[in-house]
């Protein structure tokens, strides 16, 4: 089988395109932060919220935030790979057992 041949220019653009989706992840991922603050605001300035629900609120902030960190892991990872050409396979596979 024959190899196939990229050009430089063509693999610079691929890499670039690469990046710019990462960031756009990013980006994504801070208006959802930018969301649950503004939630996690309106639950506090609530005087008629019972302890139950302020504390059934914080497991779910607590469940999101787990879940917006292993993101951010997977996104690093991403940035990694285009940045150095390897694999983070070992980082997503403890990534995927933690959830």
């Amino acid at each position: 089988m024959s190899k196939f041949k990229i050009s430089i220019e063509d693999e610079i653009k691929l890499l670039n395109n690469r990046l710019e989706s990462i960031s756009l992840e990013e980006s994504s991922l801070a208006y959802f932060f930018n969301s649950q603050t503004e939630k996690i605001q309106r639950i506090s300035k609530k005087e008629s919220s019972s302890s139950q629900d302020i504390i059934k609120f914080q497991h779910k902030v607590l469940a999101v935030m787990k879940d917006s960190v292993k993101l951010q892991i997977l996104l690093q990872c991403k940035v990694e790979e285009v940045l150095t050409g390897s694999s983070c396979e070992d980082k997503k596979k403890e990534i995927i057992r933690i959830i």
